[in-house]
């Protein structure tokens, strides 16, 4: 049986398609109409690793700066306290920031890859209703420091100021462990276990991991 010129080149194309990424070539049976067909490679799995990190970062970053430069002009005002213009535009800017995190995160748990692993590591990984509830927290201290802010109240600022500080921190734990980033090992902080890894998840624990409606 002969090989056919075009064949040979399908076949270095099949192979070297398949060293960088996910393709396919098809070879039509001999004739005239014979020709290739090969299908678009995809990005390695571990290219679409960092993708889906990178993005997980920079929509941890727009969640939190709004809040931030909240925080940054309450701090900066006399008696903490804030115009109605300037409130109205931060609590716009606020909510919007929390509200495209949170249906991001919704889209991310329809995955169901994120869905197999959530299930998996459920005892190891925050939920993503944990990052949601987060979110959520965070949101209602931002009402309430707003409201402060535009009564003045300096000391009643200060406490509820420090609330939204904490209310951040939740947010951005609950993201750095949900198990889509690499688990932190830099010398001199503090080990973070897996609890109870080979357990099977607990009727709450599955409840959390169900799809955030």
């Amino acid at each position: 049986m002969r090989t056919h010129k075009t064949a040979t080149v399908a076949l270095a194309a099949a192979l070297t398609l398949g060293a960088a990424g996910t393709a396919t070539a098809a070879l039509a049976t001999d004739g005239p109409d014979q020709h290739v067909v090969t299908a678009p490679a995809q990005a390695p799995v571990a290219q679409q690793q960092l993708t889906q990190q990178v993005r997980i970062l920079q929509r941890t970053n727009q969640a939190v700066k709004p809040v931030n430069n909240l925080l940054e002009d309450v701090i900066e005002a006399r008696n903490g306290r804030l115009s109605r213009s300037q409130a109205e535009q931060h609590a716009q800017a606020v909510e919007r920031a929390l509200n495209r995190l949170v249906r991001e995160v919704r889209n991310q748990q329809a995955d169901q890859a994120f869905q197999q692993n959530a299930r998996q590591n459920a005892d190891r990984f925050a939920s993503p209703r944990v990052t949601v509830k987060a979110a959520d927290q965070v949101q209602q201290h931002v009402d309430k420091l707003i409201r402060q802010a535009r009564a003045g109240h300096q000391a009643r600022v200060q406490r509820q100021a420090q609330a939204v500080v904490r209310s951040e921190v939740n947010l951005m734990t609950s993201i750095v462990l949900g198990g889509q980033l690499p688990t932190p090992d830099m010398e001199g902080l503090p080990q973070i276990q897996p609890q109870n890894a080979d357990r099977q998840p607990s009727r709450g624990q599955a409840a959390d991991n169900a799809p955030v409606g």
